[in-house]
């Protein structure tokens, strides 16, 4: 064959050995299968219609697109397409020795990365409704990453897609809820330091807000993420803003406050801004961090978002607060935190912006009520901080640090509460109790209080009483808690408490308002990995946390292969193993639980 093959609907074509001739393969619903190798198409492959492709040696192509509703599958071998993979439609399968490509485009196909790792040396674009699911491996991107829409996803909690970017501006543009990094996102910055750091040699100014003016050009423009640092006096200017500038050496800190006279002392340095697009499925939530590094090296910089409650830490109390008075956090967001990790400790100061939506259940977006967490590692503690809000009005809204941190970890939303007690309260808080929610309180003296009305409300505006409890009385002080099992008994994710105290006399104070979060359960289900297998299957239950899984082995003639139970109170994740002897084919593995059933179809290689 010199020039062009076309399969044609029921037609078949085999390569088993070297092929180098063909320019281009069009298969128009029929079969086309490559083995051994190696095998060149100077120019393109394209399955359309129903047409299936599969390749188990060595493929090199210029460009390789799948279209129509068939499937291309690398069942092993290396695969090389020298200019761009596209996934129109259909499906593409691939469980690489080794995969790449110079340009790779999912548009309304699905991309399936079964084994192994993919590289891209130039771009992917994610377009229309595709979705690249590289659950067997990582996806790195030489250059650029856009979604414009579609999803990549990875059920390996380690799996990541990583982008270089190659100047200063954000080499990977996000689209919006419709799409999003499901898997962790990683993006290496190449040489980037911030901006030059300019000291701060007027002084800056006690007024809400904060004007600062440098002895020399300072660079920044209006919307600039800048450090502040060094200031004394006025130490409310150091922290995190966004600057609105004035002239080359003045510029203000939006929504700062001033708490005195400053020395002329100070620096101030750009931040750099990377966003990540990253989400969970039903879930955008991008985030953006803000960064100087130590030194201008290539560093890997890997977001990833949990969709579940974040690790139960000591919190934070009676820390300062800002502009002024103490701040202490109640509580956790109970929907989801995000893992921020670093290929290089070069971190000289960091910031990062936060995304919230409806789910998180935030009323109130107030720096005093609202905050950032991070887990600061080895001692076992959130710490605090501090948040100015960004974005308050649009559906998806917008936090960022005011204190840097320097170092990467665990970042989650935190919720406070500054209302003062009433004067007989030390204590009120409440906490998740399984199903119900736990609510606790404790006083100082009640020689005059009668009792106490616990009151609560589901959206946090409509209280109504539901417990009553008599005051023990005395003047030492006493501990009280109560249960409340119908707390998410109306389907909501937030139940909001108050604590009405009512003396003898009959006059009452009210307590502020305590949050208690719940973390519904994750819908449940069963991943079965990887296909092509050669000796062993994993077995990955989500959502699925006691019974019996019952798992059968079948061919496709119904032969029962294998028949194995598994206590899901044990483990959660099972392998079957002993496969090593099972004649190469497909075969099918069927799930029975009481809270869900399926099966799926695996290829032994």
């Amino acid at each position: 064959i010199r020039d062009s093959l076309y399969v044609i609907q029921g037609g078949k074509f085999s390569a088993n050995g070297t092929t180098n001739s063909i320019r281009v393969i069009n298969n128009y619903g029929g079969a086309v299968s490559i083995a051994n190798g190696p095998t060149t198409v100077a120019d393109s492959i394209k399955n359309m219609l129903t047409g299936t492709i599969g390749i188990t040696g060595q493929l090199t192509v210029r460009n390789l697109i799948q279209d129509g509703t068939g499937t291309f599958t690398q069942g092993g071998g290396s695969l090389t397409v020298q200019d761009t993979l596209s996934a129109r439609a259909g499906t593409l399968n691939l469980s690489p020795t080794s995969s790449s490509s110079k340009n790779l485009v999912v548009r309304q196909g699905i991309l399936n990365l079964l084994t192994g790792d993919m590289a891209v040396a130039d771009s992917l674009r994610m377009l229309g409704t595709g979705r690249l699911n590289h659950n067997g491996g990582n996806v790195t991107v030489g250059q650029r990453l856009a979604l414009v829409s579609g999803y990549i996803s990875s059920t390996l909690p380690t799996a990541y897609v990583s982008a270089t970017n190659t100047s200063a501006s954000a080499a990977v543009r996000g689209g919006s809820a419709a799409s999003s990094v499901e898997s962790n996102l990683r993006l290496t910055s190449n040489s980037i330091n911030g901006g030059a750091s300019t000291a701060i040699g007027v002084g800056t100014t006690n007024a809400s807000p904060i004007v600062v003016t440098t002895s020399g050009n300072h660079n920044l423009v209006t919307g600039d993420i800048a450090q502040v640092f060094g200031v004394t006096g006025n130490t409310n200017a150091n922290g995190i803003w966004e600057v609105t500038r004035i002239s080359n050496t003045v510029f203000s800190l939006k929504g700062s406050v001033g708490n005195g006279t400053s020395g002329n002392v100070g620096t101030v340095t750009r931040l750099v801004n990377r966003v990540f697009p990253i989400g969970k499925p039903g879930v955008y939530r991008p985030i953006t961090l803000h960064f100087r590094q130590t030194a201008a090296t290539s560093t890997g910089y890997t977001v990833g978002l949990t969709k579940a409650s974040p690790p139960v830490l000591t919190m934070p109390t009676a820390v300062p607060a800002y502009p002024n008075g103490t701040d202490n956090i109640l509580s956790a967001a109970l929907v989801n935190y995000y893992t921020i990790t670093t290929t290089a400790s070069n971190l000289a100061a960091g910031g990062v912006s936060l995304t919230y939506g409806s789910a998180e259940g935030v009323t109130n977006h107030n720096r005093r009520y609202l905050t950032i967490m991070k887990d600061s590692g080895s001692f076992n503690t959130w710490l605090h901080l501090y948040g100015t809000s960004v974005d308050s009005v649009s559906a998806l809204k917008t936090i960022r640090t005011q204190k840097p941190f320097y170092s990467f970890s665990n970042f989650t939303l935190g919720f406070m509460q500054n209302e003062p007690l009433p004067a007989t309260l030390t204590s009120f808080g409440g906490q998740l109790q399984g199903s119900a929610a736990g609510l606790y309180w404790t006083t100082t003296s009640e020689a005059d209080v009668a009792y106490y009305e616990l009151l609560f409300s589901a959206d946090g505006k409509q209280f109504s009483e539901i417990a009553t409890i008599d005051a023990k009385g005395g003047r030492l002080g006493n501990s009280y808690t109560h249960t409340d099992f119908a707390a998410f008994a109306k389907g909501n994710s937030v139940a909001h408490y108050r604590l009405r105290v009512v003396d003898r006399s009959g006059k009452a104070s009210i307590s502020q308002t305590v949050l208690v979060r719940y973390q519904r359960a994750t819908a449940a289900t069963i991943a079965i990995y990887p296909s092509p297998f050669s000796t062993s299957l994993s077995i990955q239950t989500q959502g699925l946390f006691a019974g019996i899984l019952d798992i059968q082995v079948l061919d496709l003639q119904g032969k029962l292969i294998r028949n194995t139970k598994f206590d899901l109170s044990q483990a959660s994740n099972i392998q079957l193993s002993g496969f090593a002897t099972l004649p190469a084919g497909s075969y099918v593995v069927r799930y029975q639980h009481p809270a869900l059933s399926g099966q799926s179809l695996v290829i032994k290689q």
